[in-house]
């Protein structure tokens, strides 16, 4: 899983260098798949519809889509208004780290959950699996937004080792979603 903060490293090496200025962040009712959606409790899963309603489908099926939109729903904290690497590097080790922690719990009980998936019929499998996914997804988007120092981000040295740890922490789980 992923540590829970992956850009401390790269923001203490570059802890030194001067202000920099406010990172943009997308809204926080944005999607990891760029569309909005208005937030809410939880927030409805794009899966293409399957053979069998949901409402049709096992408990621990209906139970785990239930936990797939909860756990979506969990989003990233703003970033800091001030993109400093002392403001974003306090950021990331408070509220960012907070939410890795409670987004990844989040996501290691969906995968609990999943265990009993491979007994259900083939289209709750596959149902399952797209669910799954998506969170997987989800999460590795929200780790991707997370801010980045203008200093770092017009440093093409310094970006191109951001971007190497970034997937180094984030790839895995990208490519398992």
């Amino acid at each position: 899983m992923i540590p829970r903060v992956l850009v401390l490293a790269l923001l203490a090496a570059c802890a030194s260098r001067p202000d920099a200025a406010p990172a943009e962040s997308g809204e926080e009712t944005a999607t990891s798949g760029g569309e909005t959606a208005p937030l809410r409790a939880t927030i409805p899963v794009p899966v293409p519809a399957p053979p069998v309603a949901r409402e049709a489908l096992s408990a621990e099926a209906r139970t785990l889509w239930t936990r797939v939109e909860e756990t979506v729903a969990i989003r990233p904290p703003d970033p800091p208004t001030d993109g400093t690497l002392e403001s974003v590097n306090a950021w990331a080790q408070s509220v960012f780290a907070a939410w890795v922690d409670r987004r990844g719990e989040a996501t290691r009980a969906l995968e609990a959950l999943g265990e009993a998936v491979p007994e259900a019929p083939v289209h709750e499998r596959v149902v399952g699996a797209a669910l799954y996914g998506y969170a997987l997804e989800d999460f590795a988007s929200g780790v991707r937004g997370a801010p980045i120092p203008e200093e770092i981000a017009t440093d093409a040295e310094l970006l191109d080792i951001y971007e190497g740890a970034l997937e180094e922490q984030v790839g895995p789980l990208a490519r398992q979603a």
